[in-house]
Formats: structure tokens, C-alpha cells, sequence
């Protein structure tokens, strides 16, 4: 079962996952710009390439936001719903309970952890994948994750 890398990032490790892959796809590309000291994320160039994107776009004033406001705006949105409302779909995650995982759904999970590589590996094993030894300490703030 092939997964967009926003649905592997909810299966491995839920919402603020997603927002964490999302962010340092869009920092890569250019599209965000985050000062690690202020935690500040602004706009950068370029459209959004899916409805995560547009999401962290629209939820990002011209004149910047801090990064934990940003996260919790997109948990928040309406493509995360949409996202979510997609792996029901697909029987990987269980209707009517938040986060919980079907057996279907931590079977997969199981098997997205074998090898993966760059962003992917992010969406899987989360913050101690992030090879950048300045954004880790940032994103374990404000993601609650733990690095390792």
C-alpha cells in the first residue's frame, strides 16, 4: 500500500508529525524560513504543492508566526481532517477513536520502519531522524518529541 509521505508521518506518529514533515519540506524548498533562535517562522517563495502546504501558508502571516502557533493552526485544519478522514478510509485508522491504529494500520506502520531515507525517515521515527543538529532541539520543543 503506497502512502503520500503526510499520511505515513500521521500512521507513524499523528498530527504534529505531519506539521514537523511538512515544515521541513516547505524549509528545504524555500517556501518557509525559521529563526532557530525566535522560533519564528516566516514566508519564503514559491505556491504550495498540497493541501499541507497550503495549510502552513494560509496559517502563516506575512509578517511571521511562532513555530508552535503555526503547528497547532494546522493540526487544526481542515486538511488534517482531511487526512485523517483518508486513512479511516482506508481502514488504517480507527473511526471513532483519535489515534488509535487499526491492526491493518500498525502492521504498516511496522513495515514503514524498516529503511526509510530523507523526509521519509522524519515521517517514521520523527525528531531523531532530523540529520540537522540545530532544528532537533527546536522541533523536540515543539512537536514533544524526544530525539533518540
Amino acid at each position: 500500500m503506497a502512502l503520500q509521505l503526510g499520511q505515513t508521518a500521521y500512521l507513524c506518529g499523528g498530527p504534529r508529525r505531519v506539521v514537523l514533515v511538512t515544515v521541513l519540506a516547505m524549509c528545504q524548498d524555500g517556501k518557509l524560513a525559521i529563526s532557530l533562535a525566535r522560533h519564528w517562522v516566516q514566508p519564503g517563495l514559491g505556491e504550495a504543492a498540497n493541501d499541507f502546504e497550503s495549510a502552513v501558508l494560509d496559517a502563516v502571516p506575512e509578517y511571521g508566526i511562532v513555530l508552535g502557533k503555526l503547528s497547532d493552526a494546522v493540526v487544526q485544519s481542515q486538511a488534517m481532517r482531511e487526512l485523517r478522514a483518508s486513512l479511516v478510509e482506508q481502514g488504517l485508522v480507527r473511526r471513532w477513536r483519535f489515534t488509535g491504529l487499526t491492526m491493518l494500520g500498525r502492521q504498516l506502520r511496522r513495515e514503514l520502519q524498516e529503511s526509510p531515507v530523507g523526509l521519509q525517515a522524519v515521517a517514521v521515527q520523527g525528531v531523531a531522524a532530523i540529520p540537522d543538529a540545530q532544528l532537533q532541539p527546536l522541533a523536540m520543543r515543539w512537536t514533544d518529541e524526544r530525539a533518540g
